[in-house]
């Protein structure tokens, strides 16, 4: 809960840098590191995702197996 916390306060924060340098008052440098985090954090949440549907497919597949033995 922290880390999704901690990822949607970087969001947003790299989020107002995107808007300050589309508004004309940040820099390219600026901008480019935050889309370059943006994009980083956006990887990260997925490669959860994966992970976490990989934990339930081998759950599932340990209680399909389970039932198999069962009487």
């Amino acid at each position: 809960k922290a880390s999704n916390e901690r990822m949607r306060a970087e969001l947003e924060a790299k989020a107002h840098r995107l808007a300050a340098y589309r508004g004309g008052s940040g820099t390219l440098g600026a901008w480019l590191e935050a889309r370059r985090a943006e994009l980083g954090a956006r990887i990260e949440r997925l490669q959860l995702d994966m992970d976490a549907a990989r934990a339930w497919v081998q759950l599932n597949q340990g209680f399909a197996l389970d039932t198999k033995d069962a009487p």
